[in-house]
């Protein structure tokens, strides 16, 4: 037999984190491995837990491909790209915090996208939370 586990029920607030595995355009680009963003996630984790920080837990998708089109001197191109979702739902039992603070909750996912931004050396990372939805840059500031 089971049963809700009362401060567990409450509102649904999930998250998605999509990043490239090509680092830069067309086909010489270095392609990352999922187990190295795994290893990421895993340690990005721990470093929070161990400093009383907030952290988000997922699943981490197989590499899937992203198909986009493009203008390139007039003429519209089509190109594909491997990509990697790392997503879940902020857990009311274990994250009340990231429920009811959505500035906390994006802070959150946002450190966790750029580090994998980083690690990919993308220029951009694909993210949502809740209703919204954004992409990050990378910048040359520090």
């Amino acid at each position: 037999m089971y049963k809700i586990i009362p401060e567990s029920n409450g509102r649904k607030l999930s998250f998605s984190i999509t990043v490239g595995l090509q680092e830069g355009y067309g086909p010489t680009g270095t392609i990352h491995e999922p187990d190295e963003l795994l290893e990421v996630i895993e340690g990005w984790m721990q470093y929070r837990l161990a400093n009383h920080q907030h952290f988000v837990t997922g699943i981490l998708s197989d590499p899937k491909t992203v198909v986009y089109a493009y203008m390139y001197e007039n003429t519209p191109v089509s190109a594909t790209e491997p990509v990697i979702t790392f997503s879940g739902e902020i857990s009311n039992l274990y994250n009340q915090e990231l429920i009811t603070n959505i500035h906390v909750a994006r802070e959150t996912v946002n450190d966790l996208a750029s580090l994998l931004g980083k690690t990919t050396n993308q220029s951009r990372v694909y993210v949502s939370l809740g209703d919204g939805t954004w992409i990050l840059e990378k910048t040359d500031e520090v």
